[in-house]
Protein backbone atom coordinates (compact mmCIF):
# COMPACT_ATOMS: atom_id res chain seq x y z
CA UNK A 1 0.00 0.00 0.00
CA UNK A 2 1.11 3.44 -0.63
CA UNK A 3 0.58 4.68 2.14
CA UNK A 4 2.68 5.70 5.83
CA UNK A 5 1.63 2.82 8.56
CA UNK A 6 0.77 5.40 10.89
CA UNK A 7 -1.63 6.97 8.64
CA UNK A 8 -2.46 3.53 7.61
CA UNK A 9 -4.29 2.58 11.40
CA UNK A 10 -5.54 6.39 11.84
CA UNK A 11 -7.40 8.84 9.65
CA UNK A 12 -4.71 11.53 8.42
CA UNK A 13 -7.78 13.58 7.14
CA UNK A 14 -9.37 13.55 10.59
CA UNK A 15 -8.97 17.42 11.68
CA UNK A 16 -10.79 16.37 15.32
CA UNK A 17 -9.02 13.32 15.81
CA UNK A 18 -7.60 12.45 18.96
CA UNK A 19 -3.71 12.38 18.60
CA UNK A 20 -3.20 10.22 22.28
CA UNK A 21 -5.78 7.72 20.94
CA UNK A 22 -4.30 7.65 17.55
CA UNK A 23 -0.45 6.86 19.20
CA UNK A 24 -2.16 4.48 21.57
CA UNK A 25 -3.14 2.56 18.68
CA UNK A 26 -0.15 3.08 16.40
CA UNK A 27 2.13 1.66 19.59
CA UNK A 28 -0.59 -1.25 20.08
CA UNK A 29 0.29 -2.70 16.49
CA UNK A 30 4.42 -2.31 17.14
CA UNK A 31 3.65 -3.84 20.14
CA UNK A 32 2.40 -7.34 18.66
CA UNK A 33 5.80 -7.30 16.34
CA UNK A 34 7.49 -6.78 19.21
CA UNK A 35 6.00 -9.62 21.56
CA UNK A 36 6.05 -12.57 18.26
CA UNK A 37 9.12 -15.26 17.83
CA UNK A 38 11.57 -13.83 15.77
CA UNK A 39 13.03 -10.68 15.43
CA UNK A 40 11.42 -8.01 14.58
CA UNK A 41 11.98 -5.15 11.51
CA UNK A 42 11.64 -1.98 12.48
CA UNK A 43 11.01 1.25 10.43
CA UNK A 44 12.61 4.16 11.06
CA UNK A 45 9.61 6.53 10.06
CA UNK A 46 7.58 4.20 12.36
CA UNK A 47 9.98 4.76 15.14
CA UNK A 48 9.56 8.36 15.43
CA UNK A 49 6.08 8.69 14.47
CA UNK A 50 6.22 10.05 10.91
CA UNK A 51 3.18 10.50 8.72
CA UNK A 52 2.30 10.42 4.98
CA UNK A 53 4.66 12.82 2.95
CA UNK A 54 2.17 14.37 0.94
CA UNK A 55 4.51 16.40 -1.59
CA UNK A 56 6.21 12.54 -2.20
CA UNK A 57 4.92 11.36 -4.86
CA UNK A 58 4.61 15.16 -6.44
CA UNK A 59 8.42 15.62 -5.97
CA UNK A 60 9.92 11.79 -7.05
CA UNK A 61 6.81 10.87 -9.65
CA UNK A 62 6.80 7.66 -7.42
CA UNK A 63 3.28 6.92 -5.08
CA UNK A 64 5.66 5.07 -2.97
CA UNK A 65 7.68 8.13 -2.01
CA UNK A 66 4.67 8.92 0.62
CA UNK A 67 6.50 6.59 3.05
CA UNK A 68 9.71 7.15 2.21
CA UNK A 69 10.43 11.06 3.67
CA UNK A 70 13.69 12.69 3.23
CA UNK A 71 14.17 13.80 6.91
CA UNK A 72 15.85 17.41 7.87
CA UNK A 73 18.15 16.28 10.32
CA UNK A 74 17.79 19.80 12.72
CA UNK A 75 14.29 19.74 12.40
CA UNK A 76 13.97 16.09 13.78
CA UNK A 77 16.21 16.73 16.21
CA UNK A 78 14.04 19.71 17.23
CA UNK A 79 10.76 18.04 17.32
CA UNK A 80 12.54 14.70 19.41
CA UNK A 81 13.21 17.17 22.17
CA UNK A 82 9.71 18.88 22.31
CA UNK A 83 7.81 16.38 24.88
CA UNK A 84 4.77 17.74 23.18
CA UNK A 85 5.11 16.40 19.77
CA UNK A 86 3.78 13.23 17.87
CA UNK A 87 7.54 12.50 17.10
CA UNK A 88 8.65 12.52 20.59
CA UNK A 89 5.83 11.09 22.01
CA UNK A 90 6.25 8.04 19.96
CA UNK A 91 9.87 7.72 20.04
CA UNK A 92 9.83 8.01 23.73
CA UNK A 93 7.49 5.42 24.23
CA UNK A 94 8.12 3.04 21.22
CA UNK A 95 12.24 2.84 22.57
CA UNK A 96 11.01 1.87 25.99
CA UNK A 97 8.98 -1.20 24.64
CA UNK A 98 12.71 -1.77 23.21
CA UNK A 99 14.69 -1.53 26.12
CA UNK A 100 12.34 -3.58 28.16
CA UNK A 101 11.44 -6.24 25.04
CA UNK A 102 15.75 -7.11 25.34
CA UNK A 103 15.78 -7.11 29.28
CA UNK A 104 13.50 -10.11 29.31
CA UNK A 105 14.42 -13.71 28.16
CA UNK A 106 10.97 -14.86 27.08
CA UNK A 107 11.26 -12.48 23.83
CA UNK A 108 14.79 -14.58 23.15
CA UNK A 109 13.80 -15.43 19.06
CA UNK A 110 13.35 -18.80 19.68
CA UNK A 111 12.08 -18.87 22.79
CA UNK A 112 8.29 -20.48 23.05
CA UNK A 113 5.33 -18.77 21.85
CA UNK A 114 2.01 -19.87 21.89
CA UNK A 115 -1.34 -17.97 20.79
CA UNK A 116 -4.37 -17.46 23.12
CA UNK A 117 -7.39 -17.45 21.78
CA UNK A 118 -9.21 -14.77 23.83
CA UNK A 119 -12.19 -14.01 20.71
CA UNK A 120 -11.90 -10.98 18.09
CA UNK A 121 -11.80 -8.20 20.66
CA UNK A 122 -8.13 -8.96 21.78
CA UNK A 123 -4.80 -9.90 20.19
CA UNK A 124 -2.91 -12.41 22.73
CA UNK A 125 -0.01 -14.72 23.12
CA UNK A 126 2.59 -16.15 25.99
CA UNK A 127 6.27 -16.42 25.46
CA UNK A 128 8.09 -18.56 28.18
CA UNK A 129 11.76 -18.05 29.05
CA UNK A 130 14.51 -20.92 28.30
CA UNK A 131 14.55 -21.95 31.58
CA UNK A 132 10.78 -22.33 31.95
CA UNK A 133 10.64 -20.01 34.84
CA UNK A 134 9.30 -17.01 33.44
CA UNK A 135 6.17 -16.24 31.08
CA UNK A 136 4.92 -13.05 29.81
CA UNK A 137 1.26 -13.03 28.71
CA UNK A 138 0.95 -10.09 25.98
CA UNK A 139 -2.61 -8.85 26.08
CA UNK A 140 -3.86 -6.18 23.07
CA UNK A 141 -7.12 -4.46 22.76
CA UNK A 142 -7.59 -4.35 19.29
CA UNK A 143 -10.92 -2.18 19.87
CA UNK A 144 -12.36 1.30 20.46
CA UNK A 145 -14.03 -0.24 23.51
CA UNK A 146 -12.92 -1.42 27.08
CA UNK A 147 -12.24 -4.64 28.29
CA UNK A 148 -12.07 -6.62 31.22
CA UNK A 149 -10.62 -10.28 31.73
CA UNK A 150 -10.40 -12.69 34.07
CA UNK A 151 -7.12 -14.94 33.70
CA UNK A 152 -7.63 -18.23 35.29
CA UNK A 153 -4.37 -19.91 35.54
CA UNK A 154 -5.82 -23.78 36.18
CA UNK A 155 -8.34 -22.93 33.41
CA UNK A 156 -5.83 -21.45 31.07
CA UNK A 157 -2.91 -23.79 31.60
CA UNK A 158 -5.35 -27.04 30.70
CA UNK A 159 -6.75 -24.88 27.33
CA UNK A 160 -3.45 -23.30 26.40
CA UNK A 161 -0.68 -25.85 27.67
CA UNK A 162 0.97 -22.51 30.14
CA UNK A 163 2.46 -23.25 33.23
CA UNK A 164 1.14 -20.29 35.14
CA UNK A 165 1.67 -20.32 38.75
CA UNK A 166 -1.66 -20.40 40.96
CA UNK A 167 0.29 -18.19 43.60
CA UNK A 168 2.52 -15.47 41.56
CA UNK A 169 1.36 -11.93 40.97
CA UNK A 170 1.21 -10.11 37.75
CA UNK A 171 3.56 -7.43 36.76
CA UNK A 172 2.62 -5.12 33.97
CA UNK A 173 6.01 -4.10 32.15
CA UNK A 174 4.04 -1.78 30.31
CA UNK A 175 2.55 -0.01 32.87
CA UNK A 176 4.51 -1.09 35.70
CA UNK A 177 0.86 -2.20 37.93
CA UNK A 178 0.54 -5.27 39.45
CA UNK A 179 -1.78 -7.65 39.94
CA UNK A 180 -2.61 -9.72 42.72
CA UNK A 181 -4.60 -12.97 42.64
CA UNK A 182 -7.86 -12.78 44.28
CA UNK A 183 -7.60 -15.66 46.41
CA UNK A 184 -11.75 -16.21 46.50
CA UNK A 185 -11.68 -17.59 43.46
CA UNK A 186 -8.02 -18.19 42.19
CA UNK A 187 -8.19 -15.58 39.47
CA UNK A 188 -6.64 -12.18 38.05
CA UNK A 189 -8.85 -9.41 36.76
CA UNK A 190 -7.77 -7.74 34.43
CA UNK A 191 -8.74 -4.17 32.43
CA UNK A 192 -7.67 -3.00 29.31
CA UNK A 193 -9.06 0.48 27.86
CA UNK A 194 -9.51 1.32 24.51
CA UNK A 195 -6.46 0.04 22.26
CA UNK A 196 -4.30 -0.88 25.25
CA UNK A 197 -1.50 -3.21 25.50
CA UNK A 198 -0.53 -5.01 28.18
CA UNK A 199 2.97 -7.44 29.08
CA UNK A 200 2.09 -9.37 32.34
CA UNK A 201 5.28 -10.77 33.63
CA UNK A 202 5.14 -13.97 36.33
CA UNK A 203 6.86 -16.85 37.51
CA UNK A 204 5.38 -20.34 36.17
CA UNK A 205 5.01 -23.43 37.96
CA UNK A 206 7.45 -26.08 37.55
CA UNK A 207 7.17 -27.94 34.02
CA UNK A 208 8.93 -30.22 31.72
CA UNK A 209 11.51 -27.86 29.77
CA UNK A 210 12.69 -30.49 26.95
CA UNK A 211 9.04 -31.23 26.32
CA UNK A 212 7.78 -28.02 26.06
CA UNK A 213 10.29 -25.24 25.04
CA UNK A 214 11.91 -27.13 21.85
CA UNK A 215 10.33 -25.08 18.77
CA UNK A 216 9.34 -27.50 15.75
CA UNK A 217 12.16 -28.67 13.53
CA UNK A 218 14.76 -28.33 15.90
CA UNK A 219 15.95 -31.45 18.08
CA UNK A 220 17.82 -29.72 20.98
CA UNK A 221 17.42 -25.96 22.39
CA UNK A 222 20.54 -24.32 20.92
CA UNK A 223 23.04 -23.07 23.73
CA UNK A 224 21.98 -19.46 22.44
CA UNK A 225 19.27 -19.67 25.07
CA UNK A 226 21.91 -19.41 27.66
CA UNK A 227 23.28 -16.25 26.28
CA UNK A 228 22.76 -13.01 28.34
CA UNK A 229 20.97 -10.48 28.18
CA UNK A 230 22.56 -7.73 25.52
CA UNK A 231 23.65 -4.29 26.61
CA UNK A 232 20.45 -1.86 27.42
CA UNK A 233 19.42 -0.08 24.29
CA UNK A 234 19.73 3.60 25.38
CA UNK A 235 18.44 5.86 22.50
CA UNK A 236 20.51 9.53 21.53
CA UNK A 237 20.58 12.24 23.96
CA UNK A 238 19.21 15.13 21.75
CA UNK A 239 20.86 18.40 22.40
CA UNK A 240 19.44 21.96 21.72
CA UNK A 241 21.62 23.72 19.26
Amino acid sequence: LNINYYDALNNPNDPYGDEELDIRRFLLSQSIALVFQGIPGIYIHSLIGSRNWKDGPRLTNMPRSINREKLDLDLLEQQLLDDGSRRAKVFSQYTDMIRKRRAERVFHPLARQTVLDLGDAIFALARTSDDGNEIIIALHNVTCEPISLTIEPELWNKKFGLSLSARAKLTDLISGTTIELDSSDSHYSVQLTPYQFAWLKTTAAKINIESTLKPKGISKVPDTFNSPVGEQYEPKQFKAK
